[in-house]
């Protein structure tokens, strides 16, 4: 069944159709992020959720350009949508946290040959790993509705994208989208 979240292997392609949009939190969401301990947290879009993870997260050392050691604490932006994963055939939760991307997916949104992103597929591939994994992105320029088949995986996946900004009070772990 693989993870409900989407994710590639390097030298790996897939190809993706985003079904949420941001005007409904259950099929897409947009928030910050940061780790402390091994431990995740996810808070919505606002001053307050910034401020909650940059107080959350670690101090890392890191050398800076001129080779100096600097404490930073690392507090990552991200998107979170509902897409249909047309290579594996099923609904999957696509977490966006590299800047690259969404920059690619606002210049599509943009785009008014393109437009609302829930209406074309794209491929996404991956190369190299670590700090030198590049992705590219490829809008297809057919455009269309998502299928029956699309929307029936999304319906069945009962996904909410919004519960990532919410806490199991057993585990003290951030909730998943697909439960």
């Amino acid at each position: 069944s693989g993870s409900q979240f989407f994710s590639l292997d390097n030298e790996q392609s897939e190809t993706i159709r985003i079904m949420g949009t941001m005007q409904n939190p259950h099929s897409a969401v947009m928030g910050y992020q940061s780790w402390n301990n091994k431990i995740k947290m996810n808070k919505p879009n606002t001053s307050e959720g910034k401020i909650a993870c940059t107080e959350f997260a670690e101090i890392k050392k890191v050398e800076n350009k001129h080779g100096n050691k600097i404490e930073i604490k690392d507090v990552k932006f991200f998107w979170l949508f509902q897409i249909y994963n047309l290579t594996q055939k099923r609904a999957q939760v696509w977490e966006v946290t590299q800047m690259y991307l969404r920059d690619e997916l606002e210049r599509y949104e943009k785009n008014p040959k393109y437009g609302d992103l829930t209406q074309y597929d794209f491929t996404i591939t991956r190369k190299g790993l670590d700090k030198e994994t590049k992705y590219k992105l490829m809008a297809d320029p057919e455009k269309s509705a998502p299928s029956e088949e699309m929307l029936n995986a999304i319906k069945e996946a009962r996904i909410d994208c919004s519960a990532v900004f919410r806490i199991d009070p057993t585990t003290n772990k951030h909730l998943y989208p697909m439960g």
